[in-house]
């Protein structure tokens, strides 16, 4: 906890704390010395955001309404994604909030203050009403103060805008009140080239580390001399003495485990060779520990699309937990297995290889492999093929929007299971790929980093002076 004081004649307008925090106040000084407390109001041609009492329809054709979730972390409003869509009718009827090229996009709920560059990928587009639509007059450079807003400076300011109790928010007026940097255009382009050149280097690291990582499932594949190919059945015959305990039409539409009818080597079913799988346990709100004080509760999100666990969205469990449930603490080496959630991301695992102590939700087994003849990374890797490849998609079972996979069913489930000399040899270049993928998306983000960093020297009048403090 954060504690200053500040003598009351400094306080205008607002009372709440976080407005006045020091750090924030000595930046806004700085601006301010080297620009003269320019606000983005200034630069600002109209600014919009859609009412909130309109009600229709989302279509999958028309006209885009690009969403908060449609921005990524680097503000970029990714093109190769599904889009929510609008007609023309309501396009037209929204007109306020139809987007240009060069428009900027504030989202104002979920992550407050994240801004999207909208670049014209698409003739016409629409935002929703979780956004707010900037257009900046034509003597201004939009792409300097996207990157600026972006920037650990623009975000600092942003969140010190916010307000809000139960929920935050920024609204019109705040944005218009950010203080901005006026450097010249020169320096205004320079800073989108610096930034622009950093984002293209991101982008190829980036798509070389997909290619390794999508690479990894065809590997395993070939390794084993089986593929998997589940072709849609529309309509099929079953007999009722084949129907038992599943009704799911899907579940009987098609052997799930075909695929290993022309395999060479041993079929294990898992249960077979396994000590335990076991889930780990749901921690109400009573049991959480909101400061963060607590032992880490690994859910379905720290699961990362390519099996690494990350700890950027955490959910703690009081250290008490630990005494009444010490059984429930991860043991190093334990596979974690995503049992519940939609239907397509059911099966999703990673090897549990962290030391100290760690709880998981219920909605992940706990898989421990016997010391024989079943190898965990190769373990792992079957899992996670069998996710991608739609195995536990027709396995799995359907309620209230979710699905899942329960301890009995994940069981009985079928692999190939080579000598371990062979398992060795897929996991090791399993790991490989994992590690080089790693290794390009670490150096694309260091990229980005050094030069987020030197725009900001540059705003902030500091060039040529690394070491200062921004």
């Amino acid at each position: 906890m954060e504690c200053f004081s500040i003598d009351s004649k400094e306080i205008k307008g607002r009372i709440d704390p976080h407005y006045y925090e020091p750090n924030v106040a000595a930046l806004k000084t700085k601006l301010e010395e080297q620009y003269r407390g320019h606000k983005f109001g200034e630069v600002i041609e109209d600014i919009y955001r859609y009412p909130t009492f309109y009600g229709f329809e989302y279509h999958s054709l028309g006209i885009p309404v690009i969403k908060g979730e449609n921005i990524n972390e680097l503000g970029i409003v990714e093109h190769d994604q599904e889009f929510d869509c609008i007609s023309e009718e309501i396009h037209k009827k929204f007109y306020r909030t139809r987007l240009k090229e060069n428009d900027l996009l504030f989202t104002v709920r979920g992550i407050i203050g994240k801004v999207g560059l909208f670049d014209g990928f698409v003739p016409e587009a629409n935002i929703n009403a979780n956004l707010i639509k900037v257009s900046i007059k034509d003597n201004y450079v939009p792409k300097f103060y996207w990157i600026f807003l972006n920037s650990s400076i623009g975000q600092k300011l942003i969140q010190n805008l916010t307000s809000g109790q139960v929920q935050k928010t920024i609204t019109v007026p705040d944005i218009k009140n950010i203080l901005i940097p006026l450097p010249s255009n020169d320096v205004q382009n320079r800073v989108v080239s610096i930034m622009q050149s950093a984002y293209q280097l991101k982008r190829q690291k980036d798509a070389e580390a997909q290619k390794l990582l999508d690479s990894i499932d065809e590997y395993v594949l070939a390794e084993l001399e089986i593929g998997i190919d589940f072709k849609p059945q529309l309509t099929f015959a079953t007999y009722s003495s084949h129907v038992k305990r599943r009704l799911d039409p899907l579940y009987h539409c098609q052997d799930v485990f075909y695929f290993l009818g022309d395999y060479q080597g041993n079929i294990a079913e898992l249960g077979n060779h396994i000590e335990y799988a076991q889930s780990g346990f749901a921690a109400g709100y009573s049991e959480q520990d909101a400061e963060g004080d607590g032992i880490l509760q690994i859910r379905p999100t720290n699961i990362s699309d390519d099996r690494r666990l990350v700890f950027d969205r955490n959910i703690y469990v009081k250290q008490e937990a630990v005494r009444k449930q010490p059984g429930d603490i991860l043991v190093k080496g334990e596979v974690l297995f995503n049992n519940t959630n939609s239907q397509e991301l059911v099966g999703k695992s990673v090897l549990f290889d962290l030391d100290g102590q760690y709880f998981c939700s219920n909605h992940i087994t706990r898989i421990k492999v016997k010391d024989t003849d079943l190898d965990t990374d190769y373990l792992t890797a079957i899992l996670n093929l069998y996710q991608r490849r739609g195995v536990f998609y027709r396995i799995c079972t359907n309620w209230n929007n979710q699905s899942g996979v329960n301890v009995e069913l994940l069981k009985m489930i079928k692999m190939p299971l080579p000598t371990l000399e062979a398992q060795n040899k897929i996991s090791s270049e399993i790991q490989s790929r994992m590690n080089q993928a790693h290794e390009l998306r670490q150096q694309a983000n260091a990229q980005v980093e050094k030069a987020k960093a030197e725009v900001e020297r540059l705003i902030l009048g500091l060039e040529g002076n690394p070491s200062s403090d921004i």
